[in-house]
C-alpha cells in the first residue's frame, strides 16, 4: 500500500471526507485523537496521554509496516484535520490474520465516516499482493458498544466467542466481544 494515496472522498453533513493513507505529518492529529479518546474513557484498549515523540515514533513504525504490507491503514481527513483512523495489522505468529483497530474524534462519530472508513479498508485488504494476503480479519469491542457490533455485523463480522475478560470502557468494566470474518 503506498502511502501519500488518496483512496476515496465523500460529502458527509456538507463536508468533503478524505479517506487516505496516513503519512508522518498525521503523527500529532492521531495524538490528540488518542488523547482525546483516553480522557473521554471511551476506548476498548487502555490508553494512556501520548507524547510528540511517543506518537511520531509510533506513526514511523507504523509506516514501516504498511510499506511492508504488514498494516494496511487509513486516515479520515476534514478540513486538512485527521478525525479518523482504521487498520488491520497482522497477528503475531499468525501471518494470514488481520487484528481492526478504529478510531473516531467526537465529531466524526454518528455520522457514517466509521461504516465508509472500514469498507474502504476491507477493499484495501482484499488487493493485498499475493503472499501478504490476509484471510482472516478479527476484531474485539465492547458488548455494550452496541452501534460498534452493529457496525461489525453490517460488514460481516460474527461473533466467535464470549470473552469473561473484561475490559474499561467509558470507565466501567465492561464484558469483551471477539469477532471475525474471512475474506
Amino acid at each position: 500500500m503506498k502511502t501519500k494515496r488518496i483512496v476515496a472522498v465523500f460529502q458527509n453533513n456538507g463536508e468533503q471526507v478524505v479517506l487516505r493513507c496516513p503519512q508522518l505529518k498525521d503523527y500529532e492529529d492521531i495524538m490528540h485523537m488518542h488523547n482525546e479518546c483516553a480522557r473521554n474513557k471511551d476506548t476498548v484498549n487502555p490508553q494512556t496521554r501520548q507524547t510528540r515523540k511517543n506518537e511520531r515514533r509510533w506513526m514511523i513504525q507504523r509506516l514501516s509496516q504498511v510499506k511492508s504490507y504488514d498494516t494496511v491503514s487509513l486516515v479520515a481527513e476534514i478540513s486538512g484535520t485527521v478525525v479518523g483512523g482504521c487498520s488491520f495489522w497482522r497477528l503475531i505468529g499468525e501471518p494470514n490474520v488481520g487484528v481492526l483497530g478504529i478510531t473516531l474524534r467526537k465529531c466524526a462519530r454518528g455520522r457514517g465516516i466509521g461504516s465508509v472508513m472500514l469498507g474502504v479498508l476491507i477493499d484495501q485488504v482484499r488487493r493485498l499482493p499475493d503472499g501478504k494476503k490476509m484471510n482472516l480479519l478479527t476484531l474485539e469491542t465492547c458488548r455494550v458498544n452496541h452501534a460498534a457490533v452493529a457496525l461489525y455485523k453490517k460488514f460481516g463480522f460474527c461473533e466467535t466467542k464470549k470473552k469473561q475478560s473484561m475490559r474499561i470502557y467509558h470507565g466501567k468494566r465492561r464484558q469483551r466481544v471477539h469477532m471475525e470474518r474471512a475474506l
